[in-house]
């Protein structure tokens, strides 16, 4: 990131495929999901059983099956070098970025287990705090939890952290102005975005959440990007929030 101009300047070695997915969109919304021309290949292969029973088992397996990846199963993360450089790309360029995709296409991981570590080694020379929640019931709780989160590499006193929970609209600002220090570069990734709209029951906090999230992003602090993870069947909830939409649109 420039100090300059704020921006997130990232580069890859890797020029693999992206494998699987259309990435769809432009801009700072994102929208991959599985390819249309899938070509399925058989190959039938022979072996005697003695060979099976005596391989050596191979325990580190590259597959989770439906359990997702995060930044520890970086080195087994294959394959989405294309998506992980566009959304590097989307970061750099704008301080908010949705992500979007039908559910179970692999949002999370992509952000967890690719751009998030992809990031820090491009910006290791900087100061680099990552924050992911998922809004659930009460997204000023979910954040408060993560600021206090005992297996990150830093934590917040209590005191410092219970800003958020008058949960007004200035709340994350006030966060951010009293927690992070001026050469410090924060990621919020706000995983699972559309339960604000399904397990949140409040209408005045989610109000409040959205208008923090449009003044962090309007106020023009390069040193801040959020990303948002969401089921693209949800996208019709930013009609209601118009603020949030333009943004998402403008970018």
């Amino acid at each position: 990131m420039s100090e300059s101009k704020g921006t997130y300047n990232v580069s890859q070695s890797q020029e693999n495929v992206l494998q699987d997915i259309n990435i769809q969109g432009s801009s700072n919304i994102i929208t991959f999901a599985p390819t249309q021309n899938t070509v399925i290949e058989t190959q039938v292969i022979q072996i005697s059983v003695q060979k099976v029973t005596q391989q050596q088992l191979i325990k580190a397996s590259p597959y989770k099956g439906l359990n997702r990846f995060n930044a520890a199963d970086r080195d087994r993360f294959y394959g989405r070098d294309k998506l992980i450089r566009r959304i590097l790309e989307a970061i750099n360029a704008s301080g908010l970025t949705l992500v979007t995709g039908a559910s179970g296409s692999g949002k999370s991981s992509v952000i967890r287990a690719g751009v998030i570590p992809e990031l820090k080694q491009s910006l290791s020379h900087y100061s680099i705090k990552d924050f992911i929640f998922t809004p659930s019931q009460d997204p000023f709780e979910s954040l408060y939890r993560c600021l206090l989160n005992e297996e990150k590499d830093y934590q917040f006193s209590e005191s410092d952290a219970q800003i958020v929970l008058t949960k007004k609209a200035d709340a994350i600002a006030q966060v951010i102005d009293r927690l992070k220090d001026k050469d410090e570069r924060w990621l919020w990734f706000i995983d699972q975005f559309e339960e604000l709209f399904t397990n949140c029951g409040d209408e005045s906090i989610r109000q409040n959440f959205i208008d923090g999230i449009v003044k962090i992003v309007k106020s023009g602090d390069g040193s801040v990007r959020i990303i948002l993870g969401m089921r693209a069947d949800f996208l019709e909830q930013f009609s209601f929030y118009p603020a949030l939409g333009t943004i998402l649109d403008k970018d």
